[in-house]
């Protein structure tokens, strides 16, 4: 077990083996692999019912030229881009078909600078994340968990975007994506 007062408590459960787990200067822990990790949320394709598909919006930042259309040139102070609807080449926003409800089940982050994530539900505000810069983040919660708990029908008329700003003073490198559940709903 780490001699840090601020370390895992689940280290050594399997998840975070204490073998790996270096302790920081700044009392934070820096995890070098991880045997296994919390998927319990995650059903293959295949297994889906008939009425949920999985979606995912993502954008990489980088110097690199790509043919996938999500990846682009690093973002410059002030700068904002939308996020990319994976597969098809599209930038958001996003419209689910009718009576379907679009459930956030997981953000991975990773960026170099300090920046804002925004989710607008049909052009307005939902709500702003700050994500600090330097670090790699995931998490199986967002700042827009269903659909339908900020709109009142699923009528399929509704938009979703999410937009990464750079609020640094320096171009922004780096990644996200948003993964999501996308479940048929009875009227």
């Amino acid at each position: 077990m780490s001699s840090n007062p601020n370390a895992n408590p689940d280290a050594g459960n399997g998840l975070n083996p204490p073998g790996n787990i270096d302790s920081r200067p700044d009392g934070t822990d820096a995890v070098d692999s991880v045997d296994r990790s919390d998927s319990s949320d995650l059903k293959p394709k295949h297994k889906l019912a008939d009425d949920e598909a999985r979606r995912s919006f993502g954008l990489v930042l980088a110097d690199e030229e790509s043919e996938f259309a999500h990846v682009r040139e690093p973002l410059d102070p002030d700068e904002t881009v939308p996020l990319f609807i994976m597969g098809t080449g599209l930038s958001m926003p996003y419209q689910p078909p009718e009576q379907t409800n679009l459930i956030t089940t997981r953000v991975t982050t990773s960026f170099d600078q300090d920046c804002l994530m925004r989710a607008y539900v049909d052009e307005q505000l939902q709500s702003t994340v700050y994500i600090d810069g330097g670090g790699w983040q995931d998490v199986q919660i967002a700042e827009l968990a269903e659909l339908d708990e900020v709109v009142s029908d699923l009528d399929g008329d509704h938009t979703l975007s999410w937009i990464i700003e750079n609020t640094s003073s320096e171009p922004l490198y780096g990644s996200t994506q948003i993964r999501t559940l996308e479940q048929g709903v009875d009227e």
